[in-house]
């Protein structure tokens, strides 16, 4: 079976790079974890100040964050600050 040469672009663009990197050439991990984002949590204090509210990170369940979304949207109609 031969393969055209659109058919061989798709299976180009499906496959699985050998190596993952930036555009700048920085090296990439596959997966991240909370290990990666240790030590990051110096601007979290400087964030809440400016009003930025909603700082999660990894294995926060779907469920707190929506309903940070909501109470923060029904503050916000009612005109008060968050």
């Amino acid at each position: 079976m031969e393969v055209t040469k659109e058919e061989l672009k798709v299976l180009r663009w499906r496959e699985k790079p050998s190596r993952l990197e930036t555009f700048s050439g920085l090296p990439v991990k596959e997966n991240y974890g909370p290990e990666d984002l240790k030590g990051t949590d110096y601007l979290k204090p400087q964030l809440e100040e400016m009003g930025i509210t909603g700082l999660y990170g990894p294995g926060i369940p779907l469920g707190v964050i929506v309903q940070h979304v909501a109470e923060a949207t029904k503050k916000r109609r009612k005109g008060v600050d968050i």
